[in-house]
């Protein structure tokens, strides 16, 4: 078999990663113009270059999703405006991301900053936040989404370790249920306001 043919893994441009394979004669990469040599293997690679947004997107996007979905359903479906809403589902969503992906220690900051103002934006788009109120819940989030985050790693990092088989979805969804747990545990130990009494003289 040619060197410049592989079934499983053909020549990619070093810079793009463009699939290179059956352009012989051709010495500039059709999508990005890097120099290639089919002849050469120092000029091309085998294995296709890691794409930081495909790989962050669709886990971000699932995480945000769910985060987005449940800020109403929480406070209009269960009325649950409490610790449940704005600790309990922080966090979890902070474990997902982090449970989901390896986030290495420049990434860290970032995505707990961004899973901050995407929890933020939810909640003025469904008219339950102003901007003052933003900006102490700025604050606030961030420990809850920084804890979860941090959680969802260890958890990870630990089931891999023990080589626990149903990890790839089943501490997703244990994860995704802990805020609806909570809710009927903030409404047990959430003291009801007493009722109030009009009297009138005559």
């Amino acid at each position: 078999m040619p060197r410049s043919v592989h079934p499983l893994h053909p020549p990619r441009c070093i810079t793009c990663g463009y699939v290179l394979q059956g352009l012989d004669g051709i010495h500039a990469c059709p999508e990005c113009g890097k120099f290639f040599d089919l002849e050469s293997p120092s000029t091309y690679i085998r294995i296709a270059p890691f794409n930081a947004f495909r790989f962050w997107m669709p886990g971000f996007a699932l995480a945000a999703a769910f985060m987005l979905l449940s800020i109403p359903i929480m406070v209009y479906g269960f009325d649950a405006w409490g610790w449940s809403l704005f600790l309990s589902l922080p966090a979890a969503v902070g474990a997902l991301t982090g449970y989901r992906f390896r986030i290495s220690s420049v990434a860290f900051p970032m995505v707990g900053i961004l899973l901050t103002l995407t929890f933020i934006g939810g909640l003025a788009a469904a008219g339950l936040s102003g901007i003052f109120c933003s900006f102490i819940l700025l604050g606030f989030l961030l420990v809850p989404i920084f804890t979860g985050l941090g959680l969802g790693a260890v958890l990870r990092l630990q089931l891999k370790h023990h080589g626990y088989d149903q990890s790839g979805y089943l501490p997703l969804l244990l994860i995704a249920a802990i805020p609806y747990l909570c809710i009927p545990l903030e409404k047990w130990t959430t003291p009801k306001p007493a009722p109030e009494t009009v009297s009138t003289s005559t």
